[in-house]
């Protein structure tokens, strides 16, 4: 996976059960998190329950995603194992069986209300209908009634 610099609009909080949490902003993506820097990760936990390819976060259209890159006992989003999954603000990532260690995703306010009002759109061209064209056609006449509403509204006298 090639190396992606993102504006930061998520976070990290590492909580450990032993000592103070602390918050670490993804600035990359992938971004790596594992047990040493010399396997290539961004973020280092120096605790020998956290596999040296731990888990990686990555992004795309559809937001955050977290993966798991071999942690020993596997990952658990809000208590559920995974290997592969869709991220949202507030999840909780626990690395293996014990709750030694604890990722929570936050996300940025601001990139909070961007998912908020992409998911709102993909719903509505959803209900549109099923296919793509459908879909296009839908966002097609959504922008034409905004140029109008947009072009009514400068034309009101002040």
């Amino acid at each position: 996976m090639p190396e992606v610099s993102a504006p930061i609009q998520a976070q990290i909080e590492v909580a450990f059960s032993d000592r103070p949490s602390q918050m670490v902003a993804i600035a990359e993506l992938p971004f790596l998190i594992g047990r040493g820097k010399e396997s290539g990760n961004h973020f280092s936990i120096d605790d020998k329950r956290i596999s040296r390819k731990c888990v990686a976060i990555s992004g795309g259209a559809s937001g955050y995603r977290v993966e798991d890159r071999g942690q020993l006992n596997g990952i658990f989003v809000n208590g559920v194992e995974t290997t592969e999954k869709a991220l949202s603000d507030g999840d909780r990532i626990r690395l293996g069986i014990d709750d030694g260690c604890q990722l929570v995703f936050r996300l940025r306010p601001d990139a909070q209300s961007q998912e908020q009002a992409e998911i709102k759109l993909r719903s509505l061209l959803g209900s549109w209908g099923g296919d793509s064209a459908t879909e296009l056609k839908g966002l097609k006449l959504l922008l034409e009634a905004t140029q109008l509403l947009h072009s009514k509204i400068r034309s009101l006298p002040v």
